[in-house]
């Protein structure tokens, strides 16, 4: 009995030397990767950060600054493919011929030659509205948000951002209506300059030279302020959406590139911490407020400890995903930015979407000989937030949609349900300080707390929980969807964003041997449309916008047809780009971009021959006098004695049906139509 009791005591010994032999030994991890490190398409080309054209008097100028520098020379082929530039570097300025058709060759990276970049030299009369590239937008822009009511020209003339090509640029599209060779030349010996002061590329050398600037005023004060009852210049502007980490897919199957923003991935390697071989891998790729977010952690070996982590990590969570269109209105007078002209009644439409879906998966492994009480247990939970917000300095923050999506697996434990990102009260923080650089008494915590309650109200998704070892909670739509519809009126020299912010993260653990995944992947987008419209001042032309995020070519063309469902439904005057092609009509295939109609007539400013109050209006003049923010003509008449302007405005005055504002006038003698602006006292 005695020998058997030795015997059993000697293989209980043996077991546990065993175990702990095992415990102390690490185990070989021959496991692979959750996700390929970088989420790219194939064959992708370089990527560009920005570009735009000049158009001078006698050649125009293509300015590209490409996300590095390049690793071969990439050649510009005319119309008929001869190269007629090589460009090798990382910023590049190239003149060519005005009224061409040119496009960019490369080898991508599967080795493979071909096109990925067209444009041309062809100058486009913008009128009242034009897109600018982001660093130039914003740049701008940040000047609106200031105290300052400094005219553009003379904001780019104390800039020291800006280059120089970006400052004439902006100068270009907003004088100028995009064409630098309708600058005005009055014989003064301006042609004979070296080099000429609108001419050339060299030009740009001169703009940080005084003679330069003083010049230039000159020119606008004739270009623009010519007409004498032209007391307004007012556009409409917009920041091109993804400037940054832009590539081309060069597609075998046709010829037409497929524009696509990078993934911007946070990938860390393989994370191993002591004996019980504790695992983690996380991965983070994000287009914007698009993402794929993974997680994966486990425990091996024999060993009674626990383990958890959180993804990210919540002191790290200081900013928000965000995917935007912007937009300013851009009024000025022959002094200084002018809020009173008859422009500010521009209405923007827009649409949004955020879909996401999230999975999680928690499981134990075999049991293990001497692994403690409390057994075996793990648990995964995930979540993801999507907020839409409509915010600018003289407006503030709205909080226009909301919503959220949750996914939770366990086995044998709770998990931990303090979820501590912060998130509602980040979204309002960041939106604050995107308005206003964080310069402004806009970011106050009144204010935040008011949107972050605003943000509560709105989650109205209740979220969607999971019970045993595998959940995945399926597509959510947290934001508007195909067909939704939402609005803005754009006030005079008031920046507005739209944005939608996402907010995203997981949190794994276990205890003895397990392993949990988490899994989150989202798709957005964001399109807007601004109508045509005609009033005395400005004229606004049909402007369509769109950005989209996604993952995937099914996610894309989904949200292509979101897009242009929303276009089709405006009243628009554009010829549609692939009429053949209804979900493609107007964007084609790319995840961003915008369209502008030329429907503003070039003879919209008529010569008024009614200026001044001593101007006699002729027997029988109709007049209007219409709301300049509705356009509703409020008051029609003739003049049945003679009267001159100022006679005119005091009976108006005196009618009573007019409170003190701003009034359109218009004025039919002769058959000659004018318009003035009037206040009524």
């Amino acid at each position: 009995m005695k020998n058997k009791i030795l015997r059993k005591m000697v293989l209980l010994v043996g077991l546990v030397l065993l175990s702990m032999t095992g415990f102390g030994q690490e185990e070989v991890d021959t496991s692979e990767p959750i996700l390929d490190p970088e989420p790219r398409f194939e064959c992708n080309f370089i990527g560009i950060d920005q570009e735009f054209i000049l158009h001078f008097k006698n050649e125009s100028a293509l300015s590209i600054e490409f996300n590095e520098t390049p690793s071969n020379p990439l050649q510009v082929l005319d119309q008929n493919n001869n190269v007629v530039a090589v460009l090798t570097d990382k910023n590049n300025a190239v003149a060519l011929p005005t009224y061409q058709h040119y496009a960019l060759q490369d080898l991508n990276t599967c080795g493979e030659v071909g096109v990925f970049y067209t444009f041309n030299t062809i100058p486009k009369i913008n009128h009242e509205g034009f897109g600018l590239p982001a660093k130039i937008y914003d740049e701008w822009t940040t000047h609106f948000n200031s105290e300052s009511t400094a005219r553009t020209i003379d904001f780019l003339r104390a800039n020291e951002n800006l280059s120089a090509l970006e400052k004439l640029f902006l100068i270009q599209e907003y004088y100028y209506d995009g064409d630098l060779a309708i600058a005005h030349r009055d014989g003064n010996g301006l042609d004979n300059d070296t080099p000429p002061l609108l001419g050339g590329l060299l030009d740009s050398i001169l703009l940080n030279d005084e003679i330069f600037w003083d010049r230039i005023n000159d020119d606008i004060d004739i270009v623009v302020w010519g007409e004498e009852t032209n007391d307004c210049h007012c556009k409409t502007t917009w920041g091109k959406v993804g400037p940054v980490n832009l590539h081309t897919e060069f597609l075998k199957t046709h010829n037409t590139p497929y524009r696509w923003f990078e993934h911007l991935v946070d990938h860390p390697s393989k994370v191993h911490k002591g004996g019980s071989n504790r695992y983690t891998e996380y991965r983070n790729a994000t287009k914007g407020a698009a993402k794929i977010l993974d997680g994966k952690m486990y425990m091996k070996g024999s060993h009674w400890d626990t383990y958890s982590q959180k993804f990210p990590d919540p002191a790290q969570a200081t900013s928000a995903y965000r995917t935007y269109i912007k937009y300013n209105l851009a009024c000025e007078n022959a002094q200084e930015q002018d809020d009173n002209c008859m422009c500010n009644d521009r209405v923007l439409e827009y649409t949004a979407s955020y879909v996401t879906s999230l999975s999680t998966n928690a499981k134990e492994n075999s049991p293990c000989f001497l692994c403690g009480t409390g057994s075996w247990a793990a648990y995964a939970q995930a979540e993801d937030w999507a907020i839409l917000t409509l915010s600018s300095k003289k407006q503030g923050i709205k909080i226009v949609d909301a919503g959220r999506a949750y996914s939770k697996s366990e086995k044998h434990t709770t998990a931990n349900k303090d979820w501590n990102n912060k998130i509602i009260d980040l979204a309002a923080s960041v939106t604050a300080i995107a308005v206003t650089g964080g310069t402004s008494a806009l970011v106050d915590s009144a204010l935040i707390k008011r949107s972050a309650e605003d943000i509560k109200y709105l989650i109205n998704n209740p979220p969607n929980y999971g019970g045993g070892s595998t959940y995945n909670s399926g597509g959510n739509e947290l934001l508007g969807g195909c067909g939704s519809e939402y609005s803005v009126t754009l006030r005079p020299n008031d920046p507005t964003n739209i944005m939608i912010h996402s907010y995203a993260g997981f949190d794994l653990g276990g205890h003895t041997k397990w392993e949990s995944t988490a899994h989150i992947q989202s798709d957005d987008y964001l399109a807007a449309y601004m109508d045509y419209k005609e009033t005395d001042e400005c004229c606004n032309e049909e402007v369509f916008n769109w950005v989209i995020g996604v993952n995937g070519a099914q996610q894309n063309e989904e949200a292509l047809r979101c897009v242009n469902s929303f276009f089709q439904s405006r009243p628009v005057n554009i010829n549609p780009k692939y009429p053949n092609q209804p979900f493609l009509y107007w964007t084609g295939n790319h995840e961003w971009g915008f369209e502008r109609s030329d429907n503003c007539p070039d003879d919209y400013f008529e010569a008024f021959v009614v200026k001044y109050d001593d101007d006699i209006l002729p027997i029988g003049t109709e007049y209007f006098i219409s709301s300049i923010l509705t356009g509703n003509v409020l008051k029609t008449a003739k003049t049945s004695t003679v009267l001159t302007l100022g006679q005119l405005k005091q009976q108006l005055a005196t009618d009573g049906s007019f409170r003190h504002s701003f009034y359109s006038l218009k004025l039919v003698s002769n058959n000659e139509v004018q318009y003035l602006k009037i206040y009524i006292d």
